[in-house]
């Protein structure tokens, strides 16, 4: 290819040329299929030799791509072949790459069976089909970079945050799924992306949080570890509670109570609760099993005393359990809530009141609040033993 002269063509004669071929030099040639009024239009080629035979591959049409543009891929197509590779090989790669949107669906098609409920299915589909495939349905699963997930994301992330998270947890499951087949080499930069959005109604900042799908592989690692047992109990019913760090740490027997047709309940005072309300936990069974456990080990009016002093347990104590893990991601106390709620939006059909009143947060509109007067504490139940068994 060295020996022959290229950059025969100019942008001026291209605009001007009849149906035919038009030779640039070095394999790269144009193909005009029609004319318009003052424009052609046509098809780039690159003739190469591989292995002793001839192969035109193509780079684009004309005059989307320009003769600049062209003779660029062209040389890249040759230094390729050059340094001994074939770029055939990567073409056909290329070919079976699913894009995002049949990434997405094969995700769908592979997971729906075990999804019980219908409603949270056509759910899951949907809100990717409404915000997501618009924008980078088209484009292959291992190009999809942190500027396109933004994009998809921006328009809705301040004005339908729920909406937004929930979109955000099923991209990153798709790109996950994505590099579990191998069509996708990179890790989701999806951290990277939340972080550089624009900050949502009310939010002050995040505590680091798993995934939920990884929340079974830490309970199991938080209840093999050599901290002390009453202290990964303690944290083992914060994660089964989805309840605040302080909260747990402070919890007394007293507050445990019978409520008929729900069982055991936690009722925290108001004067230890964030928002000065009291609060009504619904206790399931696993949740139960572990206050069995930490009555045999203290007598105290604590639940999970400090080991040493027998007082209330330090606020360092889950931040050094779980350093003590040395898990791969970020994790803490109480970004186990984040990943409870990720879980409840991801997995249930849980309305969203339900699931803020599981987690203790105060409705953001005053209207609905003022009217609504119970606590969902029996759906919560419901919730709560979902969840532990989702942990089990």
């Amino acid at each position: 290819m060295g020996r022959h002269v290229l950059n025969k063509l100019k942008d001026a004669g291209l605009r001007s040329c009849s149906v035919g071929t038009y030779y640039d030099g070095g394999g790269l040639m144009i193909k005009i299929n029609r004319r318009e009024v003052g424009r052609a239009y046509g098809k780039w080629l690159l003739r190469i030799s591989i292995q002793g035979r001839r192969h035109d591959l193509g780079l684009g049409s004309y005059p989307e791509v320009s003769l600049a543009a062209a003779r660029t891929a062209a040389q890249a197509l040759r230094d390729q072949i050059a340094a001994g590779q074939n770029p055939l090989t990567e073409r056909v790669a290329m070919r079976a790459m699913p894009s995002f949107e049949e990434a997405a669906r094969a995700l769908y098609a592979e997971r729906r069976p075990s999804w019980k409920n219908g409603k949270h299915a056509d759910q899951w589909l949907g809100s990717l089909e409404l915000h997501a495939f618009p924008v980078i349905g088209s484009m292959k699963v291992a190009d999809v970079g942190a500027g396109d997930l933004r994009a998809a994301l921006l328009p809705i992330w301040t004005q339908t945050p729920e909406t937004a998270r929930r979109v955000k947890q099923r991209l990153g499951m798709v790109l996950d799924f994505s590099i579990s087949k191998g069509w996708r080499a990179d890790a989701s930069p999806l951290e990277a992306v939340a972080k550089g959005l624009p900050p949502q109604r009310g939010e002050r900042g995040h505590f680091a949080a798993l995934p939920h799908a990884e929340m079974p592989s830490l309970l199991k690692a938080i209840r093999a570890c050599t901290a002390t047992e009453i202290t990964r109990l303690a944290l083992e019913f914060l994660i089964l509670t989805a309840a605040r760090s302080g909260e747990v740490r402070g919890a007394r027997w007293e507050e445990i109570t019978e409520i008929e047709g729900v069982g055991p309940v936690w009722v925290i005072p108001a004067e230890r609760m964030k928002a000065a309300r009291q609060h009504r936990v619904p206790l399931s069974p696993a949740a139960q099993a572990v206050l069995t456990r930490a009555h045999t080990l203290a007598k105290s009016e604590f639940i999970f005393p400090s080991p040493k002093k027998g007082g209330e347990l330090a606020d360092m104590a889950f931040t050094q359990l779980l350093r003590r893990l040395e898990w791969p991601r970020p994790v803490t106390a109480h970004g186990c809530r984040s990943s409870f709620r990720d879980w409840a939006a991801e997995t249930t059909d849980t309305p969203h009141d339900v699931v803020e009143a599981a987690l203790a947060h105060a409705l953001k509109d005053k209207t609905v609040a003022a009217y609504l007067r119970t606590d969902h504490l029996e759906r919560r139940l419901a919730l709560m033993v979902e969840w532990s068994e989702f942990m089990s």
